[in-house]
């Protein structure tokens, strides 16, 4: 079982106020997805139009998917505060998303919604949350089955009898956690198996899409770290195997020092020597990344030591640019094994040159998505030709998606402020006099 991300719409973050909507593959729905031409996307737009905007808002979801403590962490609430629109004070996020079997067919469309208000200075409270089941020909059209419908911390409605069970496990929680933080919490909590009914699967289904998304930020605005679960069938999945699953969770490279199981060194080792590999391309004075280990109650503390002719350093002590490298290798890897991958900024640390090489590899073997955002305009070239791949941020925040026109070149087009609602229609006359002196 796979999940791809059909559709993002958001509103209420930053300037974002009104409402905005990327599109991942096409609106007609067909039996068989084929991903291969459009499962990258650049997002473009001037300083301050939303870019990181969106991918924030992405982190955010995730984040009320699978943590149900969120909201009631202080930090949480004063980031929220700074983040949230101060017209709106509410942030609105909507995924749509399919499920595919092995074979690419589509099994489930599921459109998943919140609504996170601002009641007081440091308090939020999820206003509303909606999960759906889409049956249409089109993402635009069609018919849809409420699972469930929470309005103001009650559950409102449900085409699904199921319902009924939800209403003691969830008492007095919705207003601070989603449906399925809940659910997965109680099971933990009461370490009891979940009847798999179809109701209960759908609401799974938001949990393990949200456990796909990968999200890399330009800052560290929210908190990183989250361990990935390895992809369960949920046709199988039972409380046993989500024991084992968390318990014996994949790990990812700090910028500071790793904690591992003991078991799992030797795997880390071959993971240490292709992250070496990985820098290498881009610092080729790199002679290898040493390990420092210590045992620390059944687990091994890492120190990472990055190996120059003369002289090493812990990665920790790196520079801003060796870090980002090292986690952008945990973001291509998430990426390469099919996770969905959202990264602020992706040029910010990258050559044009190695940029544009590395999503030449993606396009070809990518078996995931990429969503990122960029000023570099190299990507536009190597984007051009496939499908959803480029969209445009104006500043009165409309998403302008890139489709190609005869021979006309995108980046032209960009450059000379030829995008529907582009910034970039200005003559360097325009900087006159703004640097210089006012007595010159």
């Amino acid at each position: 079982m796979r999940y791809y991300l059909a559709r993002f719409k958001v509103a209420g973050i930053k300037n974002l106020d009104q409402r905005i909507q990327l599109d991942f593959c096409d609106k007609t729905i067909r039996s068989h997805l084929d991903w291969s031409q459009s499962n990258i996307k650049a997002i473009y737009g001037s300083n301050g139009s939303g870019k990181s905007a969106i991918i924030n808002a992405m982190a955010i979801y995730k984040e009320l998917v699978m943590n149900s403590n969120y909201l009631y962490d202080h930090e949480t609430t004063l980031f929220l505060n700074e983040i949230i629109n101060k017209k709106t004070r509410k942030l609105q996020m909507e995924v749509t998303f399919l499920i595919l079997n092995a074979q690419a067919q589509i099994q489930t469309i599921l459109i998943h919604s919140i609504c996170l208000k601002q009641t007081g200075f440091k308090d939020f409270v999820i206003a509303e949350e909606q999960l759906k089941k889409h049956t249409g020909q089109t993402l635009d059209t069609g018919k849809t089955q409420t699972v469930y419908h929470v309005e103001e911390g009650s559950l409102k409605s449900s085409d699904f009898k199921e319902i009924e069970s939800l209403k003691t496990m969830t008492a007095n929680l919705m207003k601070k956690q989603t449906i399925p933080a809940i659910l997965i919490q109680h099971t933990i909590e009461n370490k009891a198996q979940i009847p798999l009914s179809t109701f209960i699967k759908n609401i799974l289904s938001v949990y393990f899409f949200a456990e796909t998304l990968h999200i890399e930020l330009s800052t560290s605005d929210l908190h990183r770290g989250w361990i990935r679960q390895k992809q369960k069938q949920l046709s199988d999945w039972t409380l046993d195997d989500l024991r084992e699953e968390t318990s014996s969770a994949s790990f990812e490279f700090n910028t500071e020092d790793d904690v591992i199981p003991i078991p799992a060194y030797p795997q880390y080792q071959r993971q240490i020597q292709r992250l070496a590999e990985f820098i290498q391309i881009f610092k080729m004075d790199l002679l290898g990344i040493e390990n420092e280990c210590k045992e620390v109650q059944g687990n091994l503390v890492i120190t990472k030591y990055l190996v120059y002719k003369d002289f090493r350093i812990a990665s920790e002590f790196e520079s801003t640019e060796i870090k980002k490298l090292i986690t952008l290798f945990n973001a291509f890897k998430r990426f390469m094994n099919g996770d969905l991958v959202f990264i602020d900024e992706l040029d910010a640390n990258l050559h044009d040159v190695y940029l544009c090489r590395l999503l030449d590899y993606f396009c070809a073997y990518g078996k995931g998505q990429l969503c990122f955002t960029t000023h570099n305009l190299g990507p536009m070239e190597v984007l051009s030709k496939r499908k959803h791949s480029i969209d445009f941020l104006s500043d009165n925040s409309e998403i302008i998606s890139w489709k190609k026109k005869g021979n006309y070149s995108v980046i032209n087009l960009y450059r000379n402020g030829m995008i529907d609602n582009s910034p970039f229609n200005i003559e360097p006359f325009d900087f006159l006099g703004l640097f210089e002196d006012e007595d010159q």
